[in-house]
């Protein structure tokens, strides 16, 4: 039986350019045709200023990684983390005093709770059911 090779790095995109893929690409290609128009059309001090930080950013886009992550991955992790609440609280003020019946809502304090006095017998009764895991004598009883 012939035996074939089996690739283990298939999470890895291709290389289309050079080193880079098609997203670094895609990122050097448009960052750089939006610096190359800011250089040209913008005044002379701002021209250079802007150009050259969209410029820098489009390459740290397509080559910067952190902890093995690519740059846009990291920032959108980043910004996600940003703005999500990392406490959670209970608001336990709506659902302290009132408890939800089928027909109507019955505050607590209008309840009566009644407890039930057992006799001897029957808490022995109780007692050996447990201890025996449904297995009793008494059970029959």
């Amino acid at each position: 039986m012939p035996q074939f090779k089996v690739p283990q790095n298939i999470d890895m995109e291709d290389r289309i350019i050079g080193k880079f893929t098609l997203k670094q690409f895609g990122y050097l290609a448009v960052g750089g045709t939006i610096a190359y128009i800011a250089l040209n059309k913008l005044p002379s001090p701002l021209n250079i200023i802007i150009g050259g930080l969209l410029g820098i950013m489009a390459f740290a886009m397509a080559v910067i990684k952190i902890q093995d992550k690519p740059l846009p991955e990291f920032l959108v992790g980043l910004i996600i983390y940003l703005f999500k609440p990392r406490e959670r609280r209970w608001k336990h003020e709506a659902a302290a005093g009132v408890l939800i019946n089928k027909d109507r809502a019955v505050k607590k304090s209008d309840q009566v709770v009644t407890k039930k006095q057992y006799s001897k017998a029957e808490l022995e009764k109780v007692s050996e059911l447990v201890d025996s895991h449904g297995y009793s004598k008494l059970e029959d009883e």
